[in-house]
């Protein structure tokens, strides 16, 4: 398909979808009733049709058997929900507030997570957060208890997200029809459900289309022309456990930056909340460890920059490097002939021995602690992408990297956007080389002199 006619094809679906959008988020605040009867048509209708498609595209693809079955059991279940909306929509809406307010409650509990957060590191902005989560429990809690009282309120919150999603995308449309009026980029996120699915979705397509074509990865790599990227944002993706949610790194040349909970004698709930630590790697190794030792599937997004937007991200870098401190992990110090716990088969010793990975954790700031809704991998890598002039507009304060690709891969499909390349790294394209890079990684001493000398080397601040 030609990138002329994936263009039209792109900006007719942002219009039309836009369209509906508007005209659904109208109805749900000056017309309810015509809202949940449209509303009622659209589910009924469309997830039916949609189940059967991925049941049947499943069902004739060449891939693997577990990525295969687990599509056509998630086909299934579409299905089936199409068809128990269609026949039972009395049950469904009176058992929707119910829904919701479990799904707020679910919210609130995030939000209050993140409060905590906020007080024990002492940041700015704390109140705003506990007002959020206060409210979001009240509300929720009404529709749990008494749903006919806040059901008006609902449907207006649903008239205004409805109406704001349509907007973006008919900008996202005339953004895409006229490039160079763009200034400014503003996204809106996919319920939070939907971001965790998309990983999923995902790995299943991948390996459909690997399986298709004898797992030749050039088939979902793209570049576009006469274009080269300063800076690579990578997906990892699985289908297990936390794999399954997703993990996003930033790198720049040879060298990839990472962020997450690796100090397992300092997590809380199965590792969703704990110390916030760094780490950085040589990339050809890091690759093979994630693709080979992880079993996982990476995907690429090169990012172009200018080079104020080079020195604004370095800025940024250097920034947080200021409130690095070493942290050696159990592997780590049983090399050095230090007391250590444990069989060293955690995932940051298992990295640090793979990768000889350097590792840092935060002394202060917003990243010290680690929270898997909000102080995490996308909003490291996002805070650094920000600076590029490139905004995720965050509606529910939650950005999964579900939802950071589905963002990429969007802009991607835009002409004149700076995301200028998508690969799909596999087994096949990891080459280890004895890159000089992994020792200087190690051995590194001082965060900040490794910025300047080989991340932002030719880039003034």
């Amino acid at each position: 398909m030609s990138f002329v006619l994936r263009k039209k094809i792109h900006v007719s679906t942002l219009v039309l979808t836009g369209l509906y959008n508007i005209v659904l988020g109208l109805l749900s605040i000056r017309r309810p009733i015509s809202f949940i009867t449209i509303l009622y048509y659209s589910l009924s209708i469309g997830l039916p049709i949609l189940g059967l498609y991925q049941m049947v595209s499943a069902y004739f693809s060449k891939n693997v058997k577990r990525y295969k079955y687990a599509s056509i059991i998630d086909g299934l279940a579409i299905f089936i929900a199409g068809i128990v909306v269609y026949r039972h929509p009395r049950d469904v809406l009176s058992i929707t507030p119910l829904v919701l307010g479990i799904y707020g409650i679910l919210k609130a509990l995030i939000c209050f997570f993140n409060f905590y957060v906020y007080y024990t590191d002492r940041l700015k902005g704390q109140l705003f957060i506990l007002l959020e989560a206060i409210i979001y429990f009240i509300i929720s809690l009404l529709l749990i208890i008494n749903p006919i009282y806040p059901a008006s309120l609902v449907l207006y919150v649903l008239g205004i997200y409805f109406i704001t999603y349509g907007i973006v995308q008919l900008g996202n449309a005339f953004q895409a029809l006229f490039p160079n009026r763009r200034k400014h980029k503003i996204k809106m996120t996919m319920p939070i459900f939907m971001n965790f699915l998309m990983p999923q979705k995902l790995v299943y397509y991948i390996n459909r289309v690997l399986n298709e074509q004898g797992a030749k990865s050039e088939v979902l790599t793209s570049y576009k022309e006469n274009q080269s990227y300063d800076m690579e944002i990578l997906i990892h993706l699985g289908v297990q456990g936390f794999d399954s949610v997703g993990h996003v790194d930033v790198a720049f040349g040879n060298i990839v930056i990472s962020y997450g909970c690796h100090d397992h004698h300092n997590t809380k709930f199965g590792g969703a909340l704990g110390d916030g630590v760094i780490h950085f790697n040589e990339k050809s190794k890091y690759l093979n460890f994630v693709i080979n030792e992880r079993n996982k599937q990476l995907i690429g997004f090169g990012i172009s920059l200018t080079e104020s937007q080079k020195r604004k991200i370095k800025e940024t870098l250097l920034d947080m490097a200021s409130r690095f401190e070493d942290w050696n992990t159990d592997y780590d110090k049983r090399e050095m002939g230090l007391p250590y716990l444990g069989e060293c088969r955690n995932y940051a010793s298992l990295l640090s021995k793979f990768c000889r990975t350097k590792f840092f954790k935060f002394t202060s700031g917003q990243f010290k602690t680690y929270f898997i809704m909000t102080t995490n991998c996308v909003l490291l890598v996002d805070t650094l992408l920000g600076k590029s002039g490139v905004d995720l507009l965050k509606i529910n304060g939650i950005v999964t990297p579900g939802a950071y690709c589905e963002f990429l891969n969007n802009e991607f499909s835009l002409a004149h956007s700076n995301v200028v390349s998508r690969r799909v790294y596999t087994a096949s394209d990891v080459v280890i080389t004895e890159d000089p890079m992994v020792d200087v990684i190690h051995d590194m001493h001082s965060p900040l002199d490794f910025i300047n000398d080989y991340i932002f080397k030719d880039v003034d601040v």
